[in-house]
C-alpha cells in the first residue's frame, strides 16, 4: 500500500491504509475455520470474494466501475481460472488444497497491478508475484507453476507484457481464444483429432493393418490379409455397434476370417482433451491469419505462435494415449463371441508411437513366426500326407484354434523353412486328395533343397506333402498311402505316447540303473508354477545330458473354471509343438 498506492490519487494514506487494513483482517478473521492459520497477512491473502474487501479495494486503488467484470469473470464464477487452477493443484497435491494456490497468485497480481508505475510498466514481475505469494509450506516452483497455468489458459483478464503481470479490464488473448474457439463445428474439430491420428499411426506401422474409425462391421474388410487393428472412434457406442457384431460380421454378412482381427477402445477423457486441444489450435491459427485485422502487437503475435504449436504439440501427445484397452476374439460359444483384453498400460510409451505400442501389447496373441513344427501338426500331414496351401492360409485366418498371424508372409516362411530342413515338401500342380495324390510334374516337388518364402505359391494347386508322400511322387510316381511313415526329422505321430527312455546296467550292476532316474510327484496350486519353473532350471543343471518324462494333471477345482481348449492350445501346446525335441500326447477328462 505504501510503495505502490501512495502515487494513486483516490488513495488515503491513513485512512485508507487502516480502512482497507481492518476489512481483509476481519474478513479473514471470520473465515479462518475455512484457512490455515498464519502469523502474516500478504497480498496473496486478501479475500476478493468478500464484497466488503472488494468494495474497498475498489475504493481505493479508483477503479470500481472497471474492474467489477474482472473479478467477477476470473475471481467469482463457478469456472473462473483461479478456480480451476486451485482444484489442478489440490488433486496433484491435497496438503495444498486450503491454500488455494490459483487464487492466491491472482489475488497478488490484482494488487499489484496499480500504483508505481504507468502504462506498460504497470504491473510486476515474477519474482515480485512470488515473493508476495509465498507463505511458509508452499514452494516456490508450485507458485511459478500456477502463474504458468494462469498465464496459459484460464484467466480472460490476464496480461504479460514486458515480462510483467497484471490485470487490465480489456480481455486478452484468452478471450479472443475462447470467442473463435466457438466458431468451429464438432465435426472440423473431430477433423483434426483423426488427422493427428493417422498422422501418428502412419509413423508406426503398416497402413495395411489398420483401420481407423469404422462406422460398422462392413469398414473392417474381411479376407486373406494382414491382422487387422481396428482403432474405434471416440464416439463409438458398445449399445449401438456391439464388440460381437464389429468381430463377427462383414457389414450384412458372417465374418469369415475372424481370427485375423483386434479392436482397440477408445479411452474417452482423453479424445475430450484431444477436442480442446485442436479445437484451441483451430482458434489460434484462424487469429494468426487475421492479424492485421486484430492489429495485434508483435508480442501477442509471438505469443499465439507458442500456443498454436504448444495446442499442437499437445494433440500429437495426447494420440498416443487415445487408446488404452484391446479386445481380441478368442473363442466363440452359444454366448457368442468372447474377448481377451489386453492392456496397454504395462507397455512403455516413451519414444513409441501408438501402433508399435498395440503390436507389442498383443505380442502373446499375435505372432510375426510360424515354426514348421507346428504348421505341420496343423496340417496332419502324418495322417493325411498332403494338406492344400490355399485351405491352410484360409484356416490361419478363421479359426480360434489355430495362432493368430500377423500377415500370410508368415506362413510362407514357414513352409519356406520347413521344406529347406527337410520337415515336409512342398509342391505346385498338386492334384487328387489324401487316397490319390499326383503332382503334374514330379520335378515341382520340393524337399530339403533351398526354397525362398518369396517362391512359395498359396494358390490353387499348391500343397503340402509328407516326406513319405513326396517321396513316392517323386520316386515311384505313385501316391502313397495316407498316413504314411516318415514325417522328417522330428515328427512324431500325432497323438503318441512318448516312449520312456531306458538305460543300460552300469557295470552289470542293475542298481546302477535306478541311480541314473528320478521320480518327481509334485502336488501345487497356480501360485506355485514359478517356484517348479525354477526346480526344473535346476533341474536341467543336474541332469546333462538327459532325458525328461513329465506328467501332469490339471484340474479345476470348481466346474465353472473349466479349462478353455483355445487357450489352452494358443498358451500351451502350441510352445510344445514348436520344439522338435520335445514329444507329447494329452487326454481331456
Amino acid at each position: 500500500m505504501y510503495q505502490r498506492w501512495g502515487s494513486l490519487p483516490s488513495y488515503q494514506r491513513t485512512r485508507g491504509a487502516l480502512q482497507f487494513l481492518a476489512t481483509v483482517t476481519h474478513s479473514l478473521w471470520t473465515s479462518r475455520a475455512e484457512r490455515t492459520p498464519q502469523a502474516l497477512i500478504g497480498p496473496g491473502d486478501v479475500d476478493l470474494s468478500d464484497e466488503a474487501t472488494r468494495g474497498t479495494f475498489f475504493e481505493q486503488v479508483g477503479e470500481a466501475s472497471q474492474y467489477t467484470a474482472v473479478v467477477e469473470a476470473d475471481f467469482l464464477n463457478a469456472d473462473a481460472g483461479t478456480r480451476v487452477v486451485d482444484q489442478r493443484v489440490g488433486r496433484e497435491a491435497p496438503a495444498l488444497e486450503r491454500l488455494r494456490v490459483g487464487t492466491r497468485v491472482a489475488t497478488a497480481i490484482a494488487l499489484l497491478s496499480f500504483g508505481a508505475r504507468e502504462g506498460d510498466e504497470r504491473g510486476a514481475l515474477e519474482h515480485e508475484v512470488i515473493a508476495a505469494s509465498l507463505v511458509p509450506g508452499l514452494d516456490g516452483n508450485v507458485l511459478r507453476s500456477a502463474l504458468a497455468d494462469l498465464r496459459g489458459e484460464t484467466l480472460l483478464y490476464l496480461h504479460y507484457t514486458g515480462w510483467r503481470y497484471r490485470f487490465e479490464p480489456t480481455p486478452n488473448l484468452n478471450k479472443l481464444i475462447v470467442t473463435e474457439q466457438d466458431k468451429f463445428e464438432a465435426d472440423e474439430v473431430l477433423s483434426v483429432v483423426r488427422r493427428n491420428l493417422e498422422g501418428a499411426l502412419g509413423a508406426t506401422g503398416g497402413q495395411g493393418e489398420i483401420v481407423v474409425w469404422p462406422s460398422g462391421s462392413g469398414q473392417i474388410r474381411d479376407g486373406v490379409q494382414p491382422f487387422l487393428v481396428a482403432y474405434l472412434s471416440p464416439d463409438w457406442d458398445e449399445r449401438q455397434e456391439p464388440l460381437e457384431q464389429l468381430a463377427g460380421r462383414c457389414g450384412d454378412a458372417p465374418r469369415k476370417f475372424k481370427n485375423a482381427l483386434a479392436l482397440t477402445l477408445p479411452d474417452r477423457s482423453t479424445f475430450d482433451a484431444a477436442r480442446q486441444a485442436a479445437r484451441a489450435a483451430l482458434a489460434v491459427e484462424s487469429l494468426l491469419s487475421r492479424t492485421s485485422r486484430h492489429n495485434f502487437s508483435p508480442e501477442q503475435v509471438a505469443e499465439l505462435k507458442e500456443r498454436a504449436t504448444g495446442a499442437n504439440r499437445k494433440l500429437t501427445s495426447l494420440m498416443g494415449q487415445a487408446y488404452d484397452l484391446v479386445v481380441v476374439p478368442v473363442g466363440s460359444g452359444s454366448a457368442g463371441i468372447r474377448f481377451e483384453e489386453v492392456s496397454l498400460g504395462t507397455v512403455l510409451a516413451a519414444g513409441r508411437g501408438l501402433h508399435e505400442r498395440v503390436r507389442e501389447a498383443l505380442g502373446h496373441q499375435v505372432f510375426d513366426r510360424l515354426t514348421p513344427a507346428r504348421l505341420a501338426a496343423v496340417a496332419k500331414l502324418n495322417e493325411q500326407g498332403v494338406a492344400r496351401c490355399d485351405a491352410l492360409a484360409d484356416d490361419f485366418f478363421a479359426y480360434f484354434e489355430l495362432t493368430k498371424l500377423w500377415s500370410i508372409e508368415a506362413l510362407r516362411a514357414s513352409i519356406a523353412e520347413g521344406v529347406t530342413s527337410g520337415l515336409f515338401a512342398y509342391s505346385v500342380g498338386v492334384e487328387g486328395d489324401s487316397g490319390a495324390v499326383r503332382v503334374s510334374d514330379p520335378s515341382l516337388v520340393r524337399l530339403r533343397a533351398p526354397l525362398a518364402a518369396d517362391e512359395v505359391d498359396l494358390g490353387a494347386g499348391a500343397a503340402l506333402l509328407s516326406v513319405a508322400q513326396a517321396e513316392a511322387l517323386t520316386r515311384r510316381g505313385e501316391p502313397a498311402p495316407a498316413g504314411a511313415e516318415g514325417g522328417g526329422p522330428g515328427a512324431t505321430t500325432a497323438g503318441a505316447e512318448p516312449a520312456t527312455p531306458t538305460a543300460p546296467a552300469r557295470d552289470g550292476h542293475p542298481e546302477a540303473q535306478d541311480q541314473r532316474r528320478v521320480s518327481l510327484q509334485i502336488a501345487a496350486t497356480e501360485d506355485d508354477l514359478h517356484t517348479i519353473q525354477r526346480a526344473l532350471t535346476g533341474l536341467r543343471d543336474v541332469v546333462k545330458p538327459g532325458s525328461l518324462r513329465i506328467e501332469l494333471n490339471v484340474i479345476a477345482e470348481h466346474p465353472e473354471e473349466a479349462i478353455d481348449r483355445i487357450q489352452f492350445q494358443n498358451r500351451v501346446r502350441q510352445h510344445l509343438e514348436e520344439d522338435e525335441d520335445v514329444s507329447f500326447s494329452e487326454r481331456w477328462d
